[in-house]
């Protein structure tokens, strides 16, 4: 317990800095009179992106409940423009898997609904996410399984270009081949 107040109270030392003032017990106005038109000013734009904020999502909130006034599904346009904005062969794999599971767990989505059938893909479409998916893991453009030269080997070539591209873009970098 002392280790973590000790650790407190040197965090608490590193913010307060030297500056003016730093130790005498009274901030001189200067200090003050400096910072004020600073901290207003960051104010009062704050408060015109809030306006600016609130409106829109006043509009937005309108257009939502004319759709459903009109017979839309709110959670499933929400969800939809959702899916939308993620990779789809990162969205192509969680349904997937999702179904599989699903059929695992004989959940009455796959067994009587059939919601989430199994997926019937041209084998450039599966070299594609396989691709992709072996570029986001990291592995060697040479773990390529497909027969070079061949339209399956170019797309799966194609999806490990794609899928590196991702890994390194979530990690916040920059990729030349993109």
């Amino acid at each position: 317990m002392a280790e973590k107040a000790r650790g407190k109270d040197s965090k608490q030392r590193k913010r307060k800095g030297n500056g003016i003032g730093h130790n005498s017990g009274q901030v001189p106005d200067e200090v003050y009179e400096r910072w004020l038109p600073k901290i207003e000013t960051a104010a009062k734009a704050m408060d015109r992106a809030k306006e600016t904020y609130d409106s829109a999502r006043g509009r937005y909130q309108n257009v939502i409940k004319a759709m459903e006034d009109d017979g839309g599904h709110r959670k499933g346009m929400l969800a939809a423009r959702k899916l939308a904005k993620r990779d789809p062969a990162d969205v192509a794999l969680e349904h997937e898997a999702t179904g599989q599971i699903l059929r695992v767990m004989q959940h009455q989505l796959v067994v009587q609904l059939d919601l989430f059938p199994l997926p019937k893909r041209a084998p450039t479409a599966s070299a594609w996410l396989a691709g992709t998916q072996a570029g986001k893991s990291g592995a060697p453009v040479d773990d390529n399984p497909h027969t070079p030269g061949s339209e399956v080997f170019e797309e799966w070539l194609s999806g490990h270009k794609h899928g590196a591209a991702a890994a390194v873009k979530a990690l916040g970098g920059d990729d030349a081949r993109a």
